[in-house]
């Protein structure tokens, strides 16, 4: 369960540098996103970006986008939460927030990629019904290898 003194809120601009801060100690060089990708991301997917706050600070972060071509179809783009806060909940609370507000824009279908060896994503992602599509290789790159994930909502009335 997450500590009861996180809170879940939509990304504000002023948010960003500690975004991109949480992200640069989880990812690799080859596959970190510099500050500029989550500012283009606000300004794109404001509506699907949300962090959690603790004390007052950013702790984590989940960002979604949907498909121009057909959005009933959607990405879980990016999802990192600092590092003292792992297994306690904050990315399962961050997840449930952005997936509500794909369910509310009536989204049917959304992708994600991971690590092979993030076993902790693909069971965090496992829980909200991801399914594993494809492996990728090289997506991000060289040795950069990716899992594609995929989850159907159901349609609820």
């Amino acid at each position: 369960m997450a500590p009861p003194f996180i809170k879940i809120r939509r990304c504000q601009q002023g948010d960003l540098s500690a975004v991109a801060a949480i992200e640069a100690r989880f990812f690799s060089k080859s596959s970190l996103l510099p500050l500029f990708s989550f500012i283009q991301y606000f300004d794109l997917f404001s509506d699907l970006f949300f962090v959690a706050i603790s004390k007052g600070k950013v702790v984590g972060f989940v960002v979604g986008g949907l498909i121009s071509a057909d959005q009933s179809q959607g990405w879980l783009l990016d999802i990192a939460v600092a590092k003292n806060l792992h297994r306690r909940g904050v990315g399962e609370k961050l997840c449930r927030n952005l997936f509500q507000r794909f369910k509310q824009l009536r989204v049917k279908k959304v992708y994600a990629t991971c690590s092979p060896s993030n076993n902790a994503s693909q069971g965090l992602l496992g829980q909200f019904g991801f399914r594993k599509s494809r492996s990728i290789q090289n997506y991000f790159g060289p040795k950069e290898h990716r899992l594609l994930l995929v989850c159907k909502f159901r349609n609820r009335n």
